[in-house]
């Protein structure tokens, strides 16, 4: 995945940058929030949850379950865009 220049992102701080990984096998190297790939998920090794830093610098802790929610308030902290496209929730 090409890098994405700083200017390109809508809001920063409300932009996942990268967070726990989860410990899976077969894993590709990424957490892209992608639904339909668990090597894709913010890890739940923290009482079900996971760490995620967003692209201001700021930590949040949240459950697993939130961070993966098919809703747009979940998804779009996933897209520089700010935007949560339900295309890709499948």
């Amino acid at each position: 995945m090409k890098p994405l220049p700083e200017n390109r992102v809508v809001a920063p701080a409300d932009m996942i940058a990268i967070g726990d990984y989860p410990e899976l096998p077969n894993q590709d190297g990424d957490i892209l929030g992608g639904l339909d790939e668990q090597d894709d998920y913010i890890a739940n090794r923290h009482n079900g949850g996971g760490n995620v830093v967003f692209c201001d610098a700021h930590v949040e802790f949240g459950k697993q379950t939130n961070w993966m929610r098919a809703v747009a308030s979940a998804r779009l902290r996933w897209n520089n865009d700010h935007q949560p496209h339900p295309e890709t929730w499948h």
